[in-house]
């Protein structure tokens, strides 16, 4: 299954790709709350405890948007945790 959800695209585009717009940020939590009923679909299915399922979710090209890598405090903790559940092979070595 393949999906397209160019709603945050065309906010990102409208209103600028920053989540302090508000119309930005509403479109990325549809887009959220889409692909949460989609999980929750496939999770209901009768077979799925006997299914093998990688779900990949990505981004086509994203939008300009400059960080302030001065004010910018990252987590290694939390990317690890990130990626050790959702990992399909495995935890990555951080």
């Amino acid at each position: 299954m393949f999906g397209q959800f160019s709603g945050v695209a065309i906010a990102g585009q409208t209103y600028g790709f920053d989540n302090s717009h508000p119309e930005y940020k509403a479109a990325i939590l549809k887009v959220d709350e889409q692909i949460g009923r989609i999980m929750t679909a496939l999770k209901q299915r009768a077979t799925y405890a006997q299914e093998d399922w990688l779900v990949v979710v990505t981004s086509g090209k994203g939008g300009p948007f400059q960080l302030d890598l001065l004010n910018l405090t990252f987590d290694l903790n939390h990317l690890k945790n990130l990626f050790c559940q959702s990992c399909y092979l495995g935890c990555l070595a951080l």
